[in-house]
């Protein structure tokens, strides 16, 4: 049974209730990993996931292998539209807009300069690329659109239509309208071969879940997620799982880029179902012990890529330079050496990332508080 924690919040002159659900900070904590997991780069420089493919000994396990953290993205928005339906019910829209563009768009500015100036130290000097207003505008570009720093925006801009239509969040018929917007998205991103490129360009693809997640939590259906059978929902999760994986090898098999792309219908409803899921499992409030998910999320998510787009090739350089060997021959194209390499890099990125959070919240550096 599920345990609700109520704690009392003053705001102002009123003295709030407010009820804090175990899964949040789970789902926060799953899904930074599924984020951090994502952004693992494949090794070697301009490598492509339909190059590895290609290569690759055991195509289906690497895919499976792959597939399994696409929720994350999704679920996110999910637990953000459930804690926007709640903390709403105490603050006016445009003050709720306040305090997130404060705690949010401060810590997002100082990364993005930082990742900026990092990002032509390589391209300028390192690779010895030629310096012109336009070459920086499009790292600019690069930076918002196509790396990890792409959520923040794409999240604002999903908020601030939230916001403005609020008083039309309750209505079906608005959702149906950005059910149908994010529908449209999949169908170019992902299916039109002319089309097909990233998810992190969909700038409105995602409004539709922050609205489910509000629609979830003012219509109480966490009770009714709460009451599947959890062996229905573990066996539902399973096929939708296979159903992405097969997914992804018949876009790999058409010659599309979008293999991954978080809008694939199969991961989105893949993606609502582990969110089902893990929303089932927690039923009481975690054991983080030295991690703190809701302190040190947001701080993860926003310095990891430092991690996985320079320290990391800059690794995999050194090792190619000083000892003339390329990743590649390390696992040779077979699987599991390659889940081997791919699951070590990526325990490096996390923990590093996470003991370098802890440093900034406990010096109080970079607007994380």
């Amino acid at each position: 049974m599920l345990k609700y924690i109520s704690t009392q919040k003053k705001e102002g002159e009123i003295l709030t209730n407010k009820v804090n659900y175990p899964f949040v900070d789970f789902i926060r904590f799953i899904s930074m990993i599924g984020i951090v997991w994502a952004h693992i780069p494949f090794f070697e420089e301009n490598e492509t996931v339909n190059n590895i493919l290609n290569k690759i000994d055991h195509p289906m396990i690497y895919l499976s292998f792959m597939q399994f953290f696409k929720f994350g993205v999704i679920c996110f928005y999910l637990i953000s539209g459930f804690l926007i339906g709640e903390n709403l019910k105490n603050t006016v829209p445009l003050s709720y807009l306040k305090r997130r563009l404060r705690t949010i768009v401060k810590p997002y500015i100082v990364v993005l300069i930082v990742f900026e100036i990092f990002t032509m130290i390589s391209h300028f000097y390192i690779k010895n690329n030629t310096f012109s207003i336009s070459s920086v505008i499009e790292i600019l570009k690069g930076s918002i659109f196509y790396t990890p720093l792409w959520f923040i925006p794409n999240y604002l801009l999903a908020l601030g239509i939230i916001l403005l239509f609020y008083k039309y969040v309750g209505s079906k018929l608005f959702g149906l309208i950005l059910f149908v917007i994010m529908i449209l998205y999949s169908l170019f991103l992902v299916y039109s071969p002319a089309h097909a490129t990233s998810h992190t360009t969909a700038l409105f693809g995602f409004v539709f879940y922050l609205w489910l997640g509000i629609f979830i939590r003012q219509n109480n259906l966490v009770n009714k997620i709460l009451g599947i059978n959890i062996n229905i929902l573990i066996l539902i999760t399973l096929a939708l799982f296979s159903l992405s994986v097969i997914e992804s090898y018949l876009l790999y098999k058409n010659n599309l880029n979008t293999v991954f792309n978080i809008l694939r219908f199969s991961n989105q409803l893949y993606s609502l179902s582990m969110f089902a899921l893990l929303v089932k499992i927690c039923n009481a409030p975690p054991k983080f012990h030295f991690l703190n998910p809701r302190k040190e999320t947001y701080g993860i998510y926003l310095y990891h890529g430092f991690i996985t787009s320079f320290l990391i090739p800059i690794i995999i350089g050194f090792i190619g330079q000083y000892f003339d060997v390329k990743l590649h021959d390390w696992y040779d194209y077979r699987v599991f050496p390659f889940i081997f390499l791919f699951f070590s890099f990526f325990l490096f990125c996390y923990v590093s990332t996470t003991l370098f959070v802890k440093l900034l919240l406990k010096y109080d550096i970079g607007y994380l508080k």
